[in-house]
């Protein structure tokens, strides 16, 4: 049982799911029963769309809290995201895919091609089409799959692994391979209706500018352009790098790619170059679109705005890296990061809205993981937001999911009724709220009634350590007394559940490091918000600072559930300069895939 909520955790093989509430009676239960249900939404293709823009006109108000985690088989950078329809979701992760219900997260069938231990695995959204499920694998193999029973109905084997997300089109189900090759399969038979050969891997995701034209992204630095019925080729074009990380996204006549630090918008009847620029960090996730501004991670931690004529119109430093494609819902932005943390921004400003860490889960065939990070994006439909992360876990998040339970406090340092040193006495502890997440603005700690400067929300480290700086060059962690003392902890969730924690420690000045009066060092472990300069929008803060993971102690949570509204949100979305453009090197047209004059445009 878990200590937070309330739940019902079932096993089912390697398969963990713990339901968190109960769920609004609007919702269907499956497919059977929703067959033609018209209320509800479906998401049948990554980034929602054929244009690959990652942008739904559904709406979320945060904060948001767990609703429910369904857990599978852990499967390590994982940029595969769920797809729904008729109140299924649908995903790949590790050697299988699942179909689990929206209503409870509760499995209905598993599609396992292998039972082998070391099956290759699915890094691969699949993509709905009239009652069937088109997906690729690391086997090399492309399934076409029976939403109704997860029973396969044909194969495809191709020379190697597969790992861009399909699209159908005409009648044609449309992908690429590690072997170079685009594909098109006749989606009754599986055959190849035809196929394109590139010089590098193809491992992003085509996109359509229109019935007439697909663009596949290539690791030989190219877009190639095709009708996707016939396979003739449109156009092409180079860049100056490798294009398949962030690839093409289209909208208004115009297509949107970034290739390393190189930012190209072309057009879409015959991939010109309308503009270009050169950012100040490699782009690092696809790229997401609406109304006229482009979202996207890079390489420094942020996360930028540019408007589609690239202008940056603003840059919020979320502190950790990230290569998942952000999700656009209304004017909320949800941004994914290693660790496990999912940020929602405002589209409008940047600033930091909601922040939350996901824990990492175990089954009983799998080993509970120190953090799990996250490399999918994000989908929302019918109402919640679906999270797929690296340990195999999909979580359901709602707006009107209950979370009545304040964040738990472990791992406190000083450890509690020992003997310590008195200078620069190190303080932290491990808070993890899985219900609605903690708040970072509500964080704060004192020692004897006094509160101690500067304390450090980090939720990098598998839920939150509080740190003071050891090493602080201004001293402002007052050197103790010899004799007893007391840390008072303080923190809220984003429902405003609050909890205080109280703990003692001795201290005597005559202790060195390796006197052992039940003083255990805490180990120095970097600091994750070291030197990240402008921090969401405010000043540069002083780097420098190395945290202290936590050392020993037991659970000593003081607080109690208390109602509360949603919490202070964090930061702000600080204008970045627009940095000077640089000379880049001019996209240049390829001969056409497979020899011979271009055609004329489509």
């Amino acid at each position: 049982m878990n200590k937070r909520h309330a739940g019902t955790w079932t096993a089912c093989a390697a398969v963990l799911t713990v339901m968190l509430h109960p769920y609004p009676a609007t919702a269907a239960t499956d497919a059977s029963a929703n067959s033609g249900a018209a209320t509800l939404d479906s998401v049948t293709l990554y980034r929602n769309n054929p244009e690959r823009t990652g942008f739904t006109q559904k709406t979320l108000t945060t904060p948001l809290s767990l609703f429910w985690k369904f857990t599978s088989s852990a499967s390590p950078d994982t940029p595969s995201s769920p797809v729904a329809q008729d109140g299924i979701l649908y995903f790949a992760c590790g050697p299988a895919v699942y179909a689990v219900r929206e209503s409870d997260g509760s499995q209905v069938w598993k599609f396992a091609p292998s039972s082998d231990k070391d099956a290759k695995p699915f890094k691969n959204t699949p993509a709905i089409d009239d009652g069937f499920l088109y997906v690729g694998g690391d086997d090399y193999n492309f399934y076409k799959i029976d939403i109704k029973n997860g029973k396969q109905v044909w194969v495809f084997k191709a020379p190697y692994g597969i790992r861009s997300q399909p699209i159908v089109q005409g009648g044609l189900v449309l992908f690429g391979s590690e072997d170079g090759v685009c594909y098109a399969l006749d989606i009754k038979t599986g055959e190849v209706a035809w196929s394109a050969t590139t010089n590098g891997s193809v491992s992003a995701p085509p996109m359509m500018t229109s019935p007439s034209v697909v663009v596949f992204a290539s690791s030989d630095n190219s877009l190639y352009a095709f009708n996707p019925l016939t396979g003739r080729n449109a156009w092409s074009v180079k860049l100056p790098t490798d294009p398949t990380h962030s690839p093409p996204i289209y909208s208004g006549n115009e297509i949107f790619v970034a290739a390393d630090e190189y930012f190209f918008c072309l057009t879409g009847r015959t991939g010109a170059t309308r503009w270009q620029t050169k950012l100040g960090s490699p782009v690092t996730t696809p790229l997401t679109y609406s109304h006229s501004s482009i979202f996207f991670g890079t390489q420094d931690n942020n996360i930028i705005s540019l408007s589609d004529r690239g202008k940056i119109q603003w840059s919020t430093d979320i502190g950790y890296p990230t290569s998942a494609a952000p999700l656009l819902a209304g004017d909320t932005l949800f941004v994914p990061t290693q660790h496990g943390i999912v940020y929602a921004l405002s589209a409008s400003s940047g600033k930091i809205l909601w922040n939350y860490v996901v824990q990492a889960a175990g089954t009983d065939k799998q080993p509970k993981l120190e953090f799990t990070d996250i490399a999918s994006s994000p989908i929302l439909v019918n109402g919640a937001l679906y999270v797929l992360s690296d340990d195999g876990s999909l979580s359901a998040f709602r707006a009107d999911a209950t979370d009545h339970a304040p964040p738990l406090f472990s791992k406190f340092t000083p450890a509690p009724t020992t003997t310590v040193g008195g200078v620069r006495v190190p303080y932290s502890a491990l808070i993890i709220d899985e219900g609605s997440g903690v708040n970072p603005a509500s964080v704060s700690l004192s020692v004897d009634g006094s509160k101690v400067p500067p304390v450090e929300y980090d939720p990098s480290f598998n839920g939150a350590h509080v740190i003071t700086h050891v090493d602080d060059p201004e001293d402002r962690v007052p050197h103790l007394a010899d004799g007893p003392h007391q840390v008072i902890l303080t923190a809220s969730d984003w429902r405003g559940n609050k909890a205080t924690t109280t703990w003692s420690f001795t201290v005597d000045n005559k202790l060195n490091p390796e006197d052992t009066k039940g003083y255990v060092p805490p180990t120095t472990t970097p600091n994750a918000r070291q030197n990240r300069g402008q921090q969401n929008g405010g000043a540069a803060q002083p780097g420098g600072a190395t945290g202290q993971t936590p050392g020993g102690g037991g659970n000593n949570n003081g607080g109690r559930a208390t109602p509360g509204g949603g919490g202070v949100t964090n930061g702000g979305g600080g204008v970045a300069p627009t940095p000077k453009p640089k000379p880049t090197p001019t996209p240049t047209p390829n001969p056409p895939a497979g020899g011979g004059p271009p055609p004329p445009p489509l």
